[in-house]
């Protein structure tokens, strides 16, 4: 069965996201809330034609408006956006045990070689020897790796989740650490 709010959603957006130059700042989530709730006042002003529920149809037509468009005015304003950041997941087998891994990604200076980019990072959940997340101070990015004994013993399944990056940018940062931790350094290529 269809959603009523998510057909109005896409025919009044017709099925576009907001341009990029003004990305979307409403989640998805909340985007669909707020078109069915101008669908249910803009119904309540067909149903009982009076003042209040033209007030009321008003409302809701701004809340469709806003819904459609993904985008919100006081969120710019106030400088809020409860759009969730894409996410990419990958997973890499590295030949070194759990412990190590874990250790390893703990230090900052060899975070600081993988992830090149990343500014400060807040470690927000370190569980023994099996997953590691941050966030970036002031990005707001974040991730998690996780680490779990490969199948027949050889080395350490590294899984890793990261927010805001392309898919290539999450396998160059598992790429170097496997050559980090394999190999004790990251190869260049030569001039």
């Amino acid at each position: 069965m269809r959603s009523p709010a998510l057909a109005v959603l896409r025919a009044v957006s017709g099925r576009r996201p907001p341009s990029p130059a003004r990305g979307a700042n409403i989640g998805a989530v909340e985007r669909a809330a707020t078109v069915a709730t101008g669908t249910a006042l803009l119904a309540l002003l067909a149903r009982r034609p009076s003042l209040l529920t033209a007030v009321a149809g008003l409302a809701g037509s701004a809340l469709v408006y806003r819904g459609a468009r993904g985008r919100s005015r006081l969120y710019e304003a106030i400088g809020v956006s409860t759009v969730r950041p894409d996410r990419v997941e990958r997973v890499m087998t590295v030949n070194r045990p759990p412990a190590d891994l874990h250790q390893a990604w703990r230090d900052p200076a060899l975070r600081g070689r993988v992830l090149r980019d990343a500014q400060e990072l807040d470690l927000l959940t370190d569980s023994a020897e099996e997953l590691i997340a941050w966030r970036e101070r002031d990005l707001g990015r974040g991730g998690h790796m996780s680490f779990r004994r490969a199948s027949g013993g050889r080395g350490t399944e590294v899984r890793l989740a990261l927010e805001g990056v392309s898919a290539s940018d999450a396998d160059q940062v598992l790429r170097r650490f496997k050559q980090l931790m394999e190999a004790g350094e990251i190869p260049v290529a030569a001039a």
